[in-house]
């Protein structure tokens, strides 16, 4: 029985997802937004936006919060000064926004997101920490191109669990515009999902070889690295 189990729920490791979730998420996807000329950008906006509205009226878990923390502890380790430009790319609620900002000299931060309803939870959580809108500037997104920036550039980027969303066409289209606004001294600290061959979990994780992530940063015009 536990064999036959272990085969129902196959590499998702769950019998409702493989066969009822995960259907019905490509049929939302494929009906209401491929077939109608909107973008994998326009449907994962939409995915991150119903959790997050449904749940604005409460409080955002510690534990997620620490994360942000943490986070922001190794971006210090890389170098992040209070002078330094900063954009926070997939900023969601802010979570290393908070104490990133709080660090930096005012209005160094700028954070960007496809999602209008996470992003003003992470106003509010701005707020709760005394931190008043003109020490900060963001802009919900709608693509890749990185318009909103106009000629802002910037010595340390940020993107924290983004680029493992993002499907190869706009990781590229991502990377030719990011290396435009980062400063020749500049970082960009990403997280992706390394494995050894490309494939799709589910409907919205994508695992690349770090070879292929290499050639595509180095295509963009950055210098490549794996880090710890």
């Amino acid at each position: 029985m536990e064999k036959v189990l272990k085969w129902l729920r196959g590499s998702h490791n769950s019998v409702r997802y493989r066969f009822i979730d995960h259907p019905r998420q490509w049929v939302e996807y494929v009906l209401l937004f491929r077939l109608r000329g909107k973008t994998w950008v326009d449907f994962y906006a939409h995915r991150l936006d119903r959790p997050a509205r449904d749940t604005a009226d409460e409080p955002i878990q510690e534990d997620y919060l620490e994360r942000g923390r943490d986070w922001f502890a190794y971006i210090k380790d890389h170098g992040l000064q209070p002078e330094h430009k900063f954009l926070d790319y997939g900023c969601g609620v802010m979570r290393i926004g908070v104490p990133v900002i709080n660090y930096l000299d005012p209005g160094n931060y700028v954070g960007l997101d496809i999602s209008p309803a996470r992003l003003a939870r992470g106003h509010r959580l701005a707020a709760e920490n005394g931190i008043s809108d003109d020490r900060y500037q963001t802009f919900v997104v709608g693509d890749c191109k990185l318009l909103e920036l106009g000629d802002q550039r910037f010595d340390f980027v940020w993107a924290s669990s983004v680029l493992n969303h993002m499907p190869d066409a706009d990781i590229l289209e991502m990377l030719s515009a990011m290396r435009g606004h980062i400063s020749s001294t500049g970082q960009f600290l990403f997280q992706y999902n390394m494995g050894e061959k490309n494939h799709r979990i589910g409907i919205k994780d994508f695992v690349v070889t770090g070879e292929k992530m290499q050639r595509w940063c180095e295509q963009a015009g950055f210098v490549f690295e794996n880090l710890p």
